[in-house]
């Protein structure tokens, strides 16, 4: 998921150079959202070393759930950044 944060944060940092000409910190709505994608990388990370330091490994049913979760934010972010400058966003 860390990777995915990177992937995502690149096309978010050109879109907002090429469309707004301000870099990705001053444009709140995409900044935000790369910060939500960092945020819930973090907690998958915290969930993964609980479960792995806490939980045997026959017990590691529910763990899906949170990769379902993360997934969640990336396709939300990712649609913010194909529909958000089409609707004006800035």
């Amino acid at each position: 998921f860390l990777l995915l944060f990177v992937i995502s944060t690149i096309p978010s940092g050109i879109i907002t150079k090429g469309t707004y000409g301000i870099s990705l910190a001053d444009c709140d709505w995409l900044h935000g959202g790369a910060e939500a994608l960092l945020t819930t990388t973090t907690l998958l990370i915290v969930a993964g070393f609980r479960n792995g330091s806490h939980t045997p490994k026959a017990e590691l049913k529910d763990e899906w759930k949170l990769k379902v979760a993360g997934l969640g934010v990336i396709a939300a972010f990712v649609s913010a950044l194909v529909v958000g400058p089409g609707l004006g966003f800035q």
